[in-house]
């Protein structure tokens, strides 16, 4: 006991100093207060009942005039809430119950600025909207900073929880949190390049961040990659094959090119080159769709570049490459900043994706979308947002069945049906029509309770039930052929 003794001490002494003292002082703290709770929060935390019994006490003994001391006290909470959750990776059940402790904060508020300024601003950042974004509850996963490279998580696609937290930090008047998300949009441009959510950050950079040589450098990002997001035309630079003869993707109008960039000299490259000869192989039958490499080898590399094409089983597909001794017309085109880089054009020489996924179901679903695109005009299947007992009383007066899609987020055969499925026009039209859907991550909201009530133990997984809500089957699919998939659910629906 004696080793604690003197924290304890510590924080009985600096409570009731901030629970009395000078309330006239309204918004203000001073050196002193500031001292003090630096002192008490001063430790280190295994767990989360630990921060937020330190929070509670402090927050319950503080007179409720000391604004600042309080704005501090939840500032305190937050490094410590991140620095424990990012400590165990978000792999401890307990972090869960941190965020409804958690309260909002702004950027502009001196007290908030000066404390993130003592800290490292952008790791403060972090922790604050991970916290923010799993209060409304998002997993840890979800949640966490996406826009950054880390070698301690996996990189994910960036998330509304990542396009929310660049639209407060450039709606803020801060500017040290704007340069250091500035220096941070490189990676997620030049890695997945320009999103519609990274687009709609850039009125807001040129708007309200402060003249600099970093920020001109991001709006050239802006200006270069914004020429190959989603519906462009392709740039149309010179590539030759082997022979020496010459091509441009315009000579493939009709098909949908699927393009592999790559170098002899990336050891990536060529350990996952039968993936994608794998991926041709799977659409071999498919006379709309076209596999092409792109080697971004040099002139002088030619010979290796032959030699690689032999060896790695690539002779049944168009070999390219630029032909050039430094960087080519067709990198500067495409940005291609590292290989492996995939990228898929459509039929009329529009840009699908500059930065497509790699071979795999979701390359697949993109390819298949593209070769199909006039079905995927209209706005897709309509899952409502409203709860389980919201979509039956709505059900039973609209008289219509209720669709329950059930999914996790690492699903795979999940992610190829959101992307395949159900945007397409005939099943949205056919769903729209008969059912009130709901789309279920069973890890998040109210679908563990959904889980445990209709026993779920696999995904994909669709739960039918009649208009007054009761059950009516249970399917397990991934069925892309749309008609078949329309008419499992029909006969679902109907079955007596």
């Amino acid at each position: 006991m004696k080793h604690r003794f003197p924290f304890f001490a510590v924080v009985v002494a600096a409570l009731l100093f901030l629970g009395c003292g000078n309330h006239k002082n309204y918004n203000s703290i001073d050196e002193k207060e500031i001292a003090l709770l630096d002192t008490i929060w001063q430790r280190q935390f295994s767990d989360a009942q630990g921060i937020i019994a330190l929070y509670d006490s402090i927050k319950q003994t503080t007179a409720e005039e000391k604004k600042g001391v309080h704005t501090l006290n939840q500032c305190h909470f937050v490094w410590n809430s991140g620095e424990y959750m990012f400590s165990c990776r978000g792999k401890n059940g307990d972090i869960y119950e941190l965020p409804k402790q958690a309260t909002r904060l702004s950027f502009d508020d001196t007290i908030v600025a000066q404390f993130a300024n003592t800290k490292k601003i952008g790791k403060f950042a972090d922790h604050y909207f991970t916290l923010q974004a799993m209060k409304k509850g998002d997993s840890f996963n979800e949640s966490r900073d996406g826009i950054t490279a880390t070698v301690f998580y996996p990189i994910r696609a960036l998330n509304d929880n990542d396009y929310n937290k660049l639209h407060t930090i450039f709606t803020s008047k801060n500017k040290e949190l704007h340069d250091e998300y500035l220096a941070r949009l490189k990676f997620p441009l030049q890695n997945s390049g320009c999103t519609d959510g990274l687009k709609s950050v850039q009125p807001l950079i040129e708007k309200n961040v402060a003249d600099s040589e970093l920020k001109q450098e991001i709006l050239a990002l802006y200006d270069i990659f914004t020429r190959i997001m989603p519906g462009n035309k392709a740039p149309l630079s010179t590539l030759k094959d082997a022979n020496g003869k010459e091509y441009t993707f315009a000579d493939f109008k009709g098909k949908v090119l699927v393009i592999d960039v790559w170098a002899t000299w990336c050891h990536s490259c060529l350990s996952n080159m039968h993936r994608f000869t794998g991926m041709r192989y799977w659409f071999k039958k498919e006379s709309d769709v076209c596999f092409i490499t792109v080697s971004i080898d040099r002139s002088e590399d030619k010979e290796q570049w032959l030699e690689a094409i032999g060896k790695h089983n690539m002779k049944g597909m168009l070999n390219l490459f630029p032909d050039c001794s430094v960087q080519s017309q067709f990198e500067s085109d495409f940005q291609i900043s590292g290989v492996p880089r995939y990228i898929i054009i459509g039929k009329q020489g529009e840009i699908i994706s500059a930065h497509a996924p790699a071979p795999g179901p979701e390359m697949a679903a993109m390819i298949e979308k593209a070769r199909f695109a006039e079905f995927y005009t209209g706005p897709g299947t309509d899952f409502q947002n409203i709860t389980l007992d919201e979509a039956i009383e709505k059900a039973s007066k609209e008289n219509k069945h209720i669709f329950i899609e059930c999914h996790t987020d690492g699903c795979v055969p999940c992610k190829m049906m959101k992307d395949k499925v159900f945007p397409h026009n005939k099943v949205a039209e056919y769903l729209n029509r008969e059912f009130i859907s709901l789309s279920i991550d069973n890890e998040n909201g109210e679908g563990p309770r959904i889980m445990e009530e209709y026993d779920i133990k696999m995904f994909h997984t669709y739960i039918i039930l009649e208009p007054n809500g009761k059950f009516k089957e249970i399917i397990m699919t991934t069925e892309t052929d749309i008609d078949l998939f329309i008419e499992k659910i029909e006969q679902i629906k109907n079955r007596k």
